[in-house]
């Protein structure tokens, strides 16, 4: 019994300190820290539509599933991979200026609103 009394704790202060996914982190709506933050889940991007600007970056935050982000057109192919939640897929940075649809890639989820769309602003 004593031991289980010291393991629950352990265990919880690692999964608080050491969430899932972390791995699969780049290099470099809300805002969190100076990043865009959307948010993915059961079949849904949220914010579906963001604007920033130009050089601003946009950290996926997965709440519920398994997903990833995968641009279908824009200026500039940009790819996340998968991971289950809870877990950041990622970060991205859009140096270049545009219009960028994305999806998630996995199943039908794009069939079924998993889109979204990222207007980046010229800074100039």
């Amino acid at each position: 019994m004593k031991n289980k009394l010291i393991l629950y704790p352990l265990l919880a202060f690692i999964f608080v300190m050491y969430p899932s996914c972390e791995e699969n982190k780049t290099s470099d709506g809300e805002i969190i820290d100076g990043v865009n933050v959307i948010y993915a889940g059961d079949m849904y991007y949220n914010p579906a539509v963001i604007t920033i600007n130009q050089g601003d970056s946009i950290q996926f935050v997965n709440e519920e599933g398994f997903h990833d982000v995968y641009t279908t057109s824009g200026p500039v192919d940009l790819r996340l991979s998968p991971c289950s939640s809870p877990c950041t897929i990622g970060i991205l940075v859009f140096d270049v200026p545009g219009v960028y649809e994305y999806i998630c890639s996995i199943g039908s989820h794009a069939a079924q609103g998993m889109v979204g769309t990222i207007n980046v602003t010229s800074d100039g």
